[in-house]
């Protein structure tokens, strides 16, 4: 009885021996070593994405818009005639392509009038008129205008020149002033019609330009033409 009550005792601690040095380091062992698995992104759900994770084109429907509101026009020209506008526009109509004939008005360079201020009346002023041709001077009556009654005594394009002849006439003891008079001419250009533009070609314009000297290409968004000075 002794011996299988020492048997027993032999059992347990060979028991206890394994439970504690061998299964439960093991165990151990590898819960470590499945905590420290490298498992990756986690996995998101689409309707868990947030807005910065979707794709998105705003800034092309942005530039679409901007084109769409501002589109953009040729001009070509100055024609010095509009028979020449009226040819070319015909020409580019037969390829469907449509122009229209537009004329500007364009300030120039001024012009700058010595002159004589206006005498109180006619008489007077062909009088002094009179006096200013006997002594070799050269001058014209002033018929019309705010100037009327007045004398002219030379009309310049380089201010230079205008102001030289004031100083001299200024020491001869006449009255004399100077007048700046803007300039105004007209420019004769064909504008192409909203939604054109693609059809213009480079070629095509290549093609224009060796039978058409002197005549320039422009471009600016069709609601700002309003003078060729308002062109790119």
């Amino acid at each position: 009885m002794r011996w299988f009550f020492a048997l027993l005792l032999i059992a347990n601690g060979i028991y206890f021996f394994f439970q504690a040095y061998m299964v439960q380091p093991v165990a151990r062992t590898m819960q470590v070593n499945t905590e420290q698995l490298d498992l990756g992104q986690p996995v998101v759900l689409l309707a868990e994405h947030t807005p910065e994770q979707q794709p998105t084109q705003e800034t092309g429907s942005a530039e679409e818009s901007v084109v769409a509101a501002n589109p953009l026009c040729w001009m070509l020209g100055a024609f010095k005639e509009q028979v020449s506008a009226k040819q070319m526009q015909g020409r580019l109509a037969a390829l469907d392509i449509n122009f229209a004939i537009k004329v500007f008005e364009v300030a120039g360079k001024p012009d700058y009038w010595v002159h004589i201020p206006p005498q109180p009346s006619r008489k007077l002023a062909v009088k002094l008129l009179r006096e200013l041709q006997l002594k070799k001077i050269d001058s014209f009556l002033i018929t019309e205008g705010d100037l009327a009654n007045g004398i002219s005594l030379g009309l310049f394009t380089e201010q230079k020149r205008a102001e030289k002849l004031y100083d001299s006439r200024k020491k001869q003891g006449l009255e004399v002033s100077l007048k700046e008079v803007p300039r105004v001419y007209t420019e004769i250009w064909l504008v192409s019609e909203q939604g054109e533009y693609a059809k213009f070609s480079e070629p095509l314009w290549e093609k224009i330009k060796q039978g058409q000297g002197g005549i320039e290409r422009r471009r600016n968004y069709c609601n700002k033409i309003a003078s060729p000075e308002n062109i790119d």
